[in-house]
């Protein structure tokens, strides 16, 4: 049951880092779904060629979605994964034509294992966590952590801080905007600042 949460509580996290613009977090969910995705798609396609294709095709669909918002109930990624595929593997049994497509690739998403693209994910993430720790006021550097890098239920946290829903939005904006700020200040790291994102 423990272990059922961890997990559980990781898929949050993962999609609430996506929907902020996490690069390092897309390929996360790339690499962790990348084995089973594959077998998925496996039991329905034969020829590798159509394997891969539909492989990058879910998980570029997926982190199109994710990067919008667009699952409701991040506990649920890995069946909302699951039904991606299936839909996917259908419509590439129905198409006639099967051109290559290959946009993870493209964009450095691939799940093929690369020990200094790692390394510097791993920097990255730590220069994140020291901006926000050099951000002034205390409840900005609270409301980001715990939306974006725990994954926390926003109705937990507004209970917890005595906050209404769209006063936690403000305050999230706000903070997000403060962050922005400081990350144009280190723009020579590359790292990307929070995406916008309509709240919910």
């Amino acid at each position: 049951m423990s272990e059922a949460l961890d997990r559980s509580s990781a898929h949050v996290a993962l999609v609430r880092r996506i929907e902020a613009g996490d690069a390092a977090a897309e390929a996360e969910l790339v690499a962790a779904f990348d084995r089973t995705v594959r077998l998925w798609i496996r039991r329905r396609i034969q020829d590798a060629d159509g394997q891969a294709e539909v492989f990058q095709r879910v998980l570029w669909t997926a982190l199109q979605k994710l990067r919008e918002g667009g699952l409701d109930d991040p506990r649920a990624l890995p069946g909302w994964l699951r039904s991606l595929t299936c839909n996917q593997v259908k419509m590439y049994l129905t198409r006639g034509d099967h051109a290559r497509f290959s946009p993870l690739e493209e964009e450095g998403l691939s799940p093929r294992p690369d020990p200094l693209r790692d390394l510097l994910r791993r920097e990255q993430g730590a220069l994140v966590r020291e901006l926000l720790a050099s951000l002034r006021h205390p409840r900005d550097r609270e409301v980001l952590y715990r939306v974006y890098f725990q994954g926390a239920d926003k109705q937990v946290i507004c209970e917890e801080m005595g906050l209404g829903r769209d006063q936690l939005n403000r305050v999230v904006s706000r903070a997000r905007e403060r962050f922005r700020t400081l990350v144009e200040g280190r723009r020579g790291d590359n790292l990307l600042p929070f995406r916008q994102k309509s709240e919910k």
